[in-house]
């Protein structure tokens, strides 16, 4: 074989028009390629470096011109380029080895070897003499007949479209306290739910037409998530006392409570078959990570669904209406989830639906069997979203009126009941010393994601006040002003640049998501990078001059440095990672391993320089750097531990507690002795139903 010729380095434009490569037939506008009657879908980026390829066959290309060909408004490092490389080749069934498609050009690129042809139209028939005197229909014609038939074909066999229908939401209670998990009975006649009191949560079942309710169970355990029997006589729940952890079943119409089966930790989600023969949970051994399990409700023997060791815990199973398939929610390391549907054949694999990554807060099969419906934000209010399973087409939206929609279980013949919550968000400061807490910003919209400026003397936030998620910012000595006008649906993990000139932040619109630097003059944001799915800034370095990301692979997070003048990115080497933050100077990152109890300092081009054994990783939830120390974050239920590590001594000591943390942004005041977090408030918490109907 011939050498490539010499690099080039010139402005490619990727083939648009279907052409043959080798003995593949590439569409590049469906992201497929076909041999014969063998059809491979390509991902789209994918799909682009073979068509960047295919407009220079023979010519080496250099990996910087492809990487600004397949990535033209996106700062991607080198791996991205290798990634895409590896699935073409995959695909084609090339040999890197034995190349007969793709070579790799030893100073820096690849060139595609095989022949590139235009991909023609399968041949017509030879013409016949036709008889003298017989009419012969002119192009134009036949062309419109072949609309027309192609037409009639189309209508023929297109399958019947109906859109899913919401009715107004129907109230269900009204009583003081909080009522939650809500379980619909197949028939749609009867609804399971937990009611707040005193103590604690009762079980409680009311007709869903009206009636007072019934109470199942008191308050000594804690429970969740409701479910019922198929026959309707008996409901099953997941319930605790102290550490002990089981399912319990009740009769529906009152009586004995009977423990099923006993728990390794509290399960995030249950769901009973259609034919009632099997329970699926979420179970996780203390400190590990949820997965789905089946258990036979006969023998009572267990077997694991889909486990993935990308996945950062798989909840919230429920069956389809035939009891073949299972869907759950798979979590990333940002606490987001997508959605996942397996086959329950022994082995099968599970599918992500092309949802993006974000809160979600439940999910149901609808009637139909083929769609989901769960609840996302819409906007700024969580509404009710359906999805196709086959993943055959994107999420469709179906705003609801009123607060936000929750955890959506849907009978057989279509009624949805839901939680519907009124709540609101201010930032907090908790005092560690004294162990109190104060209001820092307050408004009647939500206010949320705090971040102190170097300094301490001004407080970045996010705020729904304007009627989207912006950035404010506010100063001690004025009122708080507006700094972004994104009009985007999210905004998350601000940080300062060191002389708190500039801020970073990661904005969310219509499921895209886009990394922003933004002066905190109030100047417009320049975008850095446009896909930003699965990246968390942590913080400035290099005096300014970059910013350091965690970036998701496979479900470990990864460590790089943002280059803002060259806009490049480079990985910096350390283990797969949990939490990571960067130091108060700037010059060093302190990092939690995905596994094992250690913390990392690590230096980018030197490596780890120091280590720091813990007693355990498993509760953290943030790490806060001061310029003389480290606070380690540990969550709690319904609170947070704050350690204080001592950069010089290595000690490691209680610090104080904050109250009332249920998740979300911390940032540390520069006293030390402060942290500014969210506070979540629910003004209102009942629930509703509302009939899910399809028309044409």
């Amino acid at each position: 074989m011939t050498d490539p010729a010499p690099l080039q380095a010139d402005t490619i434009e990727p083939c648009i028009a279907p052409f043959q490569i080798g003995e593949w037939v590439a569409q590049p506008a469906w992201n497929r390629i076909r041999r014969n009657s063998e059809i491979l879908k390509l991902e789209p980026l994918v799909m682009r470096l073979l068509a960047t390829l295919a407009a220079a066959p023979g010519r080496p290309l250099l990996r910087q011109e492809l990487l600004d060909a397949v990535w033209p408004d996106t700062i991607v490092n080198e791996e991205a380029l290798s990634r895409a490389v590896s699935q073409l080749r995959r695909a084609l069934g090339d040999d890197p080895k034995a190349p007969r498609y793709l070579q790799t050009v030893h100073k820096g690129g690849y060139c595609l070897i095989a022949p590139v042809t235009a991909a023609l139209a399968e041949a017509a028939p030879a013409s016949r003499p036709e008889p003298r005197g017989r009419w012969v229909p002119s192009w134009p014609l036949l062309l419109l007949l072949a609309g027309i038939a192609a037409i009639f074909l189309y209508l023929a066999v297109k399958p019947s479209v109906h859109q899913l229908a919401l009715g107004p939401l129907v109230p269900i209670t009204s009583e003081p306290g909080r009522e939650i998990d809500p379980a619909i009975s197949l028939d749609g006649k009867r609804i399971a739910y937990l009611a707040s009191r005193d103590s604690g949560y009762d079980l409680l079942v009311r007709d869903l037409e009206g009636g007072g309710p019934l109470r199942l169970t008191g308050s000594a355990l804690s429970k969740g998530h409701p479910v019922w029997s198929p026959t309707g006589d008996r409901i099953a729940f997941v319930g605790a006392q102290g550490d002990a952890a089981a399912i319990y079943v009740v009769p529906s119409k009152g009586g004995q409570l009977v423990k099923f089966i006993d728990l390794p930790s509290w399960s995030y989600g249950l769901d009973w078959s259609p034919d009632g023969r099997t329970l699926a949970f979420s179970d996780a051994a203390p400190g590990e990570t949820p997965g789905i399990v089946l258990i036979d409700v006969v023998s009572k023997a267990v077997r694991p669904v889909a486990r993935s060791d990308s996945s950062a815990g798989d909840v919230k199973p429920v069956f389809s209406p035939d009891g073949r398939r299972l869907a759950f929610l798979r979590r990333d390391q940002l606490e987001r989830q997508q959605i996942a549907v397996v086959d329950l054949q022994p082995g099968s694999a599970a599918k992500i639906l092309p949802a993006p990554a974000q809160q979600l807060r439940g999910l149901d099969w609808a009637p139909d069997g083929e769609s989901l419906v769960f609840s996302a934000k819409s906007g700024r209010r969580f509404g009710l979203w359906r999805l196709q399973a086959d993943g055959s087409k994107s999420p469709e939206v179906y705003p609801v009126e009123g607060g936000d929609v929750f955890n959506p279980s849907i009978s057989r013949d279509g009624r949805i009941a839901v939680e519907e919550v009124e709540q609101d968000s201010d930032v907090w400061s908790a005092d560690l010393v004294r162990n109190t807490a104060a209001p820092l910003i307050l408004s009647t919209s939500r206010d949320y994601e705090p971040a102190y400026a170097p300094g301490g003397n001004r407080l970045a936030f996010v705020s729904e006040r304007s009627g989207s998620p912006e950035i404010w910012i506010q100063s001690w000595r004025g009122e708080a002003q507006r700094r972004t006008n994104l009009s985007t649906s999210e905004i998350r993990n601000i940080s300062w640049s060191p002389d708190g000139a500039r801020l970073a932040f990661v904005a969310e619109k219509d499921g895209a998501s886009t990394l922003y630097t933004a002066p905190a003059s109030g100047a417009d944001p320049v975008r850095l990078l446009r896909n930003a799915e699965g990246l968390i800034p942590i913080g400035w370095g290099g005096g300014g001059h970059a910013v350091f990301l965690l970036t998701a692979d496979t479900g470990i997070w990864r460590l790089e440095e943002l280059n803002l003048a060259e806009r490049k990115r480079r990985p910096i080497p350390a283990p797969g990672l949990r939490l990571a933050a960067v130091a108060a100077d700037g010059r060093s990152i302190f990092a939690v391993p995905a596994r094992g109890n250690m913390l990392l300092q690590i230096v980018p081009g030197r490596g780890s320089i120091r280590q720091f054994r813990l007693a355990s990783t498993a509760g953290l939830v943030a790490l806060l750097p001061a310029p003389d120390a480290l606070y380690l974050v540990e969550e709690t239920p319904g609170s947070a531990l704050v350690h204080r590590l001592d950069m010089k001594s290595g000690a490691i000591r209680l610090a104080g507690r904050i109250n009332d943390y249920y998740g979300g942004a911390l940032s540390l005041g520069m006293n030390g002795r402060s942290v500014a977090y969210t506070r979540d408030r629910e003004t209102a918490n009942d629930l509703a139903w509302t009939q899910l109907s399809t028309r044409p």
